[in-house]
């Protein structure tokens, strides 16, 4: 009985110095954390070896369009009015088809398709100063429909992984 007793004491002393000292707050510096190849964003590592012969400063007045397929029947058709645009595209499987059809002064896209028969559609109608986007599509049977632009969506990303989905965004405004 006297053994519980001292331990139950000595419990209720120590308790509160180590809640003391899980409060304590130290103004260190944070710095990101090493990433393990496996959980690092696919856009990155697919357009690091695109990027990679593509850092001179004209690029900025520049209208790049990279295409890089590996597979059979994957289509890509760019109709892109712009001052500056620069377009990657990576698409590693079998029948992927992307199409953008965009009007902005400036214009970024980064598509990655990896799978069987995905599909990505963007089309936007009216002029825009700015249009950005990161596409990712991993698996089968993908289908991605981006219709019109608006002040949310034009910085958008979009990640889909899994086989057999569809995502339809529409900024259409109806009158």
């Amino acid at each position: 009985m006297k053994i519980q007793l001292h331990i139950w004491i000595l419990l209720l002393v120590l308790l509160p110095v180590f809640g003391a000292f899980a409060q304590t707050y130290k103004n260190i510096e944070i710095r990101p954390r090493t990433i393990l190849i496996g959980e690092t964003n696919p856009l990155n590592l697919m357009t690091t070896e695109l990027l990679r012969n593509n850092t001179t400063p004209q690029r900025r007045t520049s209208r790049d369009v990279h295409i890089r397929q590996i597979g059979f029947n994957n289509n890509f058709t760019s109709n892109v009015r712009s001052a500056a645009s620069d377009i990657l595209l990576f698409q590693m499987g079998n029948h992927n088809d992307a199409y953008l059809n965009r009007s902005a002064i400036n214009i970024e896209e980064q598509i990655i398709q990896r799978g069987n028969n995905n599909v990505f559609y963007d089309i936007g109608r009216n002029w825009t100063l700015y249009h950005k986007g990161q596409i990712y599509q991993q698996g089968n049977n993908q289908r991605l429909l981006y219709l019109g632009t608006n002040s949310l969506s034009e910085r958008i990303r979009v990640s889909m992984r899994g086989n057999n989905q569809t995502v339809i965004i529409r900024n259409i405004n109806r009158r």
